[in-house]
């Protein structure tokens, strides 16, 4: 038995047009709808200000079609108030520009405030809407790190240092296991070790890492969230849908009861269904057990260029190539 559902964005229509669309999905032989991932702007309009129950109202015409719901947790795009109020939550790039508002996922995961605005925005959704016998599971923001996972703020660089600090004891020790005495590079005190780019011509050892570092701190992010829903909605799902990236997959999906892609052929793997069948195996790999494909290619991908549309029939043949 496998379900078919879809994505739907109620803050995008009119308010009379939701029915008239859940009755099509049923129609459509769906039985679930995912929700809210881009909401933050309108479940917390203002800081500390929380406006739910529009999405009621859209769980509870989903569920009078027959549609379960999975909600997901709006970190992924963040509100224009809080970057406003704190612009320091966004990512800092290589050449040390930092990201502004507008993008998504654009924020760093090692900011304390960040971490704080996130705590209070998924305790408020869970807690409101985490007994709802219609919703049954969440997704964890949308896509984490599709930006990169790297960041180069100073709470990022102080992360990193106390990160190795615990890592390796004593700067003797680091020194030792990186072999800096190659090209005169041992470090004195934790201080002098810089959070690395990926630059040619340094210590691979330090690279490596540094990528580690930031592997962890994603998995301590998706944990974050994930223990709070547990906590405040129990008996649900909880889940997040990641594209082939940079992850560390096994630990990036523990605290997920199953792991979900998103499955873009003309833009993972143009031309080559090989590649996509590999990345389906990968996925199911992470934890050895079946995944959920939360988002499947069916027209053109919303990319900064246009790319390819389906040919005919190419939705059909992904879908079983999932399956299969």
């Amino acid at each position: 038995d496998m379900r078919i559902g879809g994505a739907y964005y109620p803050e995008h229509w009119p308010d009379e047009k939701w029915a008239e669309d859940f009755q099509l999905m049923r129609e459509a032989n769906m039985s679930f709808v995912r929700m809210g991932e881009f909401a933050w702007c309108k479940l917390e309009p203002k800081e500390n200000h929380f406006v739910f129950g529009w999405l009621d109202r859209a769980i509870d015409l989903a569920a009078k079609m027959g549609l379960d719901v999975v909600l997901g947790t709006p970190t992924a795009g963040v509100p224009a108030w809080l970057a406003q109020k704190h612009p320091g939550i966004f990512k800092v790039d290589e050449d040390g520009r930092v990201r502004i508002f507008g993008g998504r996922n654009d924020y760093c995961v090692n900011q304390p405030i960040f971490q704080e605005r996130t705590e209070k925005i998924v305790r408020a959704m869970a807690s409101h809407f985490g007994r709802n016998a219609s919703v049954i599971g969440w997704q964890i923001d949308n896509e984490p790190g599709w930006n990169g996972i790297r960041c180069y703020c100073d709470e990022c660089q102080r992360g990193f240092r106390e990160w190795l600090r615990r890592k390796y004891g004593s700067i003797e020790n680091l020194n030792r296991s990186w072999g800096t005495i190659f090209g005169g590079q041992e470090y004195g005190d934790w201080s002098q070790i810089p959070l690395l780019w990926p630059a040619p011509l340094h210590n691979p050892a330090l690279l490596m890492d540094s990528y580690r570092f930031f592997f962890d701190s994603y998995v301590r992010y998706i944990g974050f969230q994930s223990r709070i829903l547990r906590e405040l909605s129990p008996g649900k799902f909880v889940t997040t849908n990641i594209p082939p990236l940079e992850y560390d997959g096994p630990r990036f999906a523990q605290s997920l009861d199953f792991i979900s892609f998103d499955c873009y052929p003309t833009l993972f793997a143009p031309g080559d269904p090989m590649k996509i069948g590999f990345l389906l195996d990968q996925f199911r790999g992470y934890k050895q057990k079946n995944f959920w494909v939360l988002e499947q290619q069916a027209g053109i991908p919303g990319d900064v260029t246009s790319l390819p549309a389906p040919e005919p029939g190419q939705i059909r043949l992904w879908t079983y190539q999932s399956v299969a």
